[in-house]
């Protein structure tokens, strides 16, 4: 118990794939999740049904299971929720072996299950070809050994996503186009200065409402700075696939401090 509760242990734990998942009738159980281009090998006799996408093996009964990953808990959030407070004073000799078991994989002893998924993973032909193809790949063969996970070429390529811009609005089922009349427009009392941008500021009368000055009534004209996003110019930028870390963009021009560059559409 002890060192199943170390720090240490809860590090390796983590980067093993180690979990607890909640079984029906059950405490909550140790499982180790494999992975998942593996398990199509491996768990490919193992019933499942579509809502189950992550494969584990049950410590203590060495079962092989497809579930579904709501089920599971990473092993520090259910070490924090209790889960292996009275582990070892009760009864249970399969839950009390599978920790025997866990705690020998994370130390990385030699009393590991001989027909744990990975020692079978070594053992079969299509296995032994995904794992080379999978260099690196953190527990593949000894849930202790660790590396920089990487993915294989073909998955880390790019592709550009395929879109269409839109210039205005597209309507859809029996939405019907609402104009506001012109006379009924809001318009400020700001004017033009020399920058591009310079007026229509805080002090404009459209901006302290939160309403977007309409391009074309404006009196500041090309230096409002109140339009909305698709009307304010935008430096000159450029998508580019970084090497590890999915899109990226860059500035093709000098850009200064405040500049508006895009719309943020993130979560």
């Amino acid at each position: 118990e002890c060192v199943l509760r170390g720090k240490e242990t809860g590090r390796r734990a983590e980067r093993a794939w180690i979990c607890w998942m909640k079984v029906k009738g059950y405490r909550v159980w140790p499982v180790q999740v494999v992975p998942r281009i593996l398990a199509e090998v491996l768990f490919r006799d193992v019933p499942r049904v579509p809502s189950q996408n992550t494969a584990v093996m049950f410590f203590g009964s060495l079962e092989k299971m497809w579930v579904r990953e709501e089920l599971l808990t990473q092993w520090n959030a259910g070490m924090k929720e209790g889960h292996l407070d009275g582990a070892f004073t009760g009864s249970n000799i399969r839950f009390q072996t599978g920790l025997e078991q866990l705690a020998a994989m994370l130390e990385d002893r030699e009393d590991v299950p001989e027909n744990w998924w990975y020692g079978s993973a070594s053992k079969d032909p299509q296995s032994i070809g995904i794992i080379d193809s999978f260099t690196g790949l953190a527990g593949a063969l000894k849930a202790t050994k660790t590396a920089d996970f990487e993915l294989p070429k073909s998955m880390r390529e790019l592709h550009a996503p395929n879109f269409k811009y839109l210039a205005k609005n597209v309507r859809v089922g029996n939405a019907v186009d609402m104009r506001i009349p012109k006379e009924d427009l809001p318009i400020c009392v700001c004017v033009p200065t020399r920058k591009k941008i310079g007026s229509c500021n805080e002090s404009c009368l459209n901006r302290c409402m939160r309403i977007t000055c309409c391009p074309k009534l404006c009196p500041a004209l090309y230096s409002c700075n109140n339009k909305a996003f698709q009307f304010l110019e935008a430096p000159k930028t450029k998508r580019f696939a970084t090497e590890n870390c999915g899109w990226g963009l860059k500035a093709m021009e000098r850009i200064e401090a405040g500049t508006f560059i895009a719309e943020y559409t993130g979560e």
